[in-house]
């Protein structure tokens, strides 16, 4: 009798754990809920603004100053620098490999609004953080005026690196190390008024300079080295920095 009874309770046993199981492996499943994958919306391309070439003869230039021995070639229009003004984005400065610049405006494509000339190649350019002056450099460095495209003065260097102080009173070149053999550093020049530079001082170093830049701070000034250093010097609590 006890068999039996253990034999029952395995079958009903058996019965209910498979329809169990039945259950679970049969039931109905959920639906699944397909969320649509969303992508990164693709930027818009640049749009070209303006466009600025070299194509003109510098008599179509509004108060043009004359380069000697300018020609319109191709090869010599290769443009190697451009600069905005710091505080008119519609004034840009280029510069081609043999040392003609263009002041542009950017609302003016027919023809720049000066021409001047540096008188050398491959030189770079810059605005000083005011605005008011434009440094064209490669063996020297040329001050403009910029509102009325004179040149100011010339500083000779020895590389087309040159840095303006956040004030744009002082300015950091390379000096001529083929004339100075000593001046293998920086030079710091006092340029409050652009036509009576004078020198600061000289930052020493045992090798010659080949870069320079000045913090947007004015706290501090970075040069390079020839051998691979970087010296970083404390400019705005240096005795010899005066107004």
């Amino acid at each position: 009798m006890k068999t039996k009874r253990l034999i029952v309770f395995f079958v009903v046993f058996g019965v209910v754990a498979l329809g169990i199981a039945a259950y679970f492996r049969f039931r109905p499943s959920e639906p699944v809920v397909i969320i649509p994958q969303e992508f990164a919306h693709v930027p818009e391309q640049p749009k070209l603004i303006a466009e600025f070439t070299a194509n003109y003869h510098l008599t179509d230039a509004i108060d043009p100053m004359t380069p000697e021995g300018f020609r319109s070639d191709t090869k010599n229009r290769v443009i190697y620098s451009v600069a905005f003004s710091p505080v008119d984005a519609s004034t840009i400065a280029s510069i081609n490999r043999n040392g003609f610049i263009n002041l542009w405006d950017r609302d003016s494509t027919e023809a720049p609004v000066r021409v001047l000339s540096h008188p050398e190649i491959f030189p770079s350019i810059g605005f000083s953080p005011n605005g008011k002056l434009l440094a064209s450099a490669r063996w020297k460095v040329i001050l403009w005026d910029v509102a009325t495209g004179t040149k100011i003065n010339t500083i000779e260097t020895s590389f087309n690196q040159f840095a303006f102080s956040p004030d744009s009173k002082q300015l950091a070149t390379i000096p001529v190390v083929a004339k100075y053999f000593r001046e293998t550093g920086v030079k710091i020049w006092n340029i409050q008024d652009p036509k009576r530079i004078t020198e600061v001082t000289t930052l020493p170093f045992n090798q010659s300079a080949c870069a320079v830049d000045i913090s947007s701070d004015g706290k501090w000034i970075a040069v390079g080295y020839i051998n691979g250093t970087v010296n970083v010097w404390d400019y705005i609590q240096s005795n010899w920095l005066r107004p």
